[in-house]
């Protein structure tokens, strides 16, 4: 019964990245460097160290402050934000993957979402975001 009163989707996307591991997460981790090259996330503040909060500007203008939960240098960083800071309503659990390939590196980028507004809003959206973001990195790893 409660999971039929709070649904869960997750949306998955991956690129081919042909640089390191470390060269992907080197990018991915520099946040500062954001608005040049980010279509999705135009704008990240705060620190990638568990626990932290982080404010996060994405393309459309939605503004929102996630916590770290997860920060394994080279491989995994995993935030979780909730809308209006209230548990059940909206809450997504977004992950970043790197792991290392026979021709450089795969970069898995997911978010879990949870809560009572997946009835009324379609996180499909947010495959277009994430494939974007993905395809700028692996632009921004591969140069030279």
């Amino acid at each position: 019964m409660a999971k039929l009163l709070s649904p869960q989707r997750k949306i998955e996307t991956q690129i081919e990245i042909r640089a390191s591991p470390e060269r992907v997460w080197s990018v991915l981790t520099e946040i500062t460097a954001y608005p040049s090259w980010n279509p999705f996330i135009r704008e990240l503040t705060g620190r990638l160290v568990v626990g932290q909060k982080l404010r996060i500007c994405l393309s459309g203008g939605v503004v929102f402050k996630p916590r770290v939960v997860t920060v394994l240098p080279g491989q995994r960083l995993q935030w979780i934000g909730r809308l209006w800071g209230v548990p059940g309503l909206f809450t997504g659990v977004h992950d970043f993957e790197v792991m290392r390939t026979q021709h450089g590196s795969l970069l898995r980028q997911s978010e879990t979402f949870y809560g009572m507004m997946l009835w009324f809003y379609d996180v499909e959206k947010v495959r277009v975001e994430f494939t974007k973001m993905n395809e700028a990195l692996k632009i921004q790893a591969e140069m030279p």
